[in-house]
Order: structure tokens, then C-alpha cells, then sequence
């Protein structure tokens, strides 16, 4: 379900933030109680915008956090925990949940992958057809000759009927050259054009 008022945060709190200072400043020039009040009445709403965020996060914060969870995971090596938030119609160049499992396996234990880094998110929001596209940034860390570079990825979720939010595909870009067409990848299939 999408969350107007975690998606417009940042506007809400200036809004407020504002209005705050224009009655504080007046009620010290005035001394009149009601602009106390009102300063008051909006510190107390600015608290309640911060709770309301805090317990109902918007749909991108949400699928960012699945991100999140899986490039965690990685530091771990819990394949468990990393492929929870992926989709059981996971489609991947052709690969399956399954398959592209079983290919992060093989990559993590022959690159020796330590951690893959995130950041960077950029969201498409959330459509009525309960899915949502969010691209972002990553940095594998291992052993391979190009250990420097970094890529983007663009991800489709899914929100399922238990209320979760999973992975159903993704593909990965150069973030600098040929930003539209996906990125070969040893021992994958080739990408779509």
C-alpha cells in the first residue's frame, strides 16, 4: 500500500519545521499565548509525522530494505536469508529462482565474495498492479580482476498476498556506458536487446 506521507516527508517536516519557527518568533515578539500553543500543537504533529514514518514505512522504503537484507546476507553467506526476499516467479535472463541460486552459489564460492555494497536507490514507486521498480547502485567485493568497478541495477518487485514485497526480476547496466543495455555477465545467459 503506498504511503503519501512517508513519500512527501521531507516536504512535511519543512512545512512544519516553519510554520514552528514563524509562531515561535511571533510569540516572542508578542508574548500572546496562543502563538506558544500553536508552536506547540506543531512540534507535537511534527513527532507524530516522525512516529507515523517510523512504524509505516512507504513501499520504496520497503523494497529497499528487502536490498538491503539480501546484500547483508552476503557478509554472511546465508544463501537461506539472501534469497528469502526473491520471488518463487523470479526471472533472471531465462534463469529461475532455483537456477540463479544455485549461479550466486557457484560465483560466491569461486570469487570468494565477501560483501556486495548498495546504495544509491532511486524508486519508480509503486503501482496499482501491486509492483514497484527501484534501481540502485552495487559494488560486489571478491576476487576477480575488476574489483573496482561497480553496477546498476534495476529490480521489479512484487507485492505478494502475504503482504510482502519480493523480488520478481532485475537487470544490471553499466552505471556510465551503454546505460541502456544490460550488462553481459560470464556464465549467464546473454541479455535481451
Amino acid at each position: 500500500m503506498s504511503n503519501w506521507l512517508a513519500e512527501n516527508a521531507a516536504l512535511i517536516y519543512m512545512l512544519l519545521g516553519v510554520a514552528t519557527v514563524v509562531l515561535g518568533f511571533a510569540w516572542w515578539q508578542t508574548k500572546r499565548g496562543w502563538f506558544a500553543v500553536g508552536s506547540g500543537v506543531l512540534v507535537l504533529l511534527i513527532i507524530l509525522v516522525w512516529l507515523f514514518r517510523t512504524f509505516y514505512p512507504s513501499d520504496a522504503e520497503l523494497m529497499m530494505a528487502k536490498i538491503e537484507e539480501m546484500a547483508a546476507a552476503v557478509k554472511t553467506g546465508n544463501l537461506d536469508r539472501m534469497f528469502a526476499p526473491v520471488s518463487n516467479d523470479f526471472r533472471f535472463r531465462g534463469l529461475d529462482k532455483a537456477e540463479f541460486r544455485s549461479f550466486a552459489e557457484q560465483t560466491m564460492r569461486s570469487h570468494d565474495v565477501t560483501e556486495v555494497q548498495v546504495w544509491g536507490f532511486q524508486s519508480e514507486g509503486a503501482a496499482k498492479n501491486r509492483t514497484g521498480k527501484i534501481s540502485f547502485q552495487f559494488k560486489p567485493k571478491g576476487n576477480w580482476a575488476d574489483s573496482t568497478s561497480f553496477y546498476l541495477c534495476e529490480a521489479e518487485f512484487a507485492l505478494e498476498n502475504d503482504g510482502q514485497w519480493r523480488l520478481r526480476s532485475c537487470e544490471v547496466f553499466n552505471p556510465f556506458v551503454q546505460q541502456h543495455a544490460p550488462l553481459g555477465i560470464p556464465g549467464l545467459p546473454a541479455p535481451r536487446r
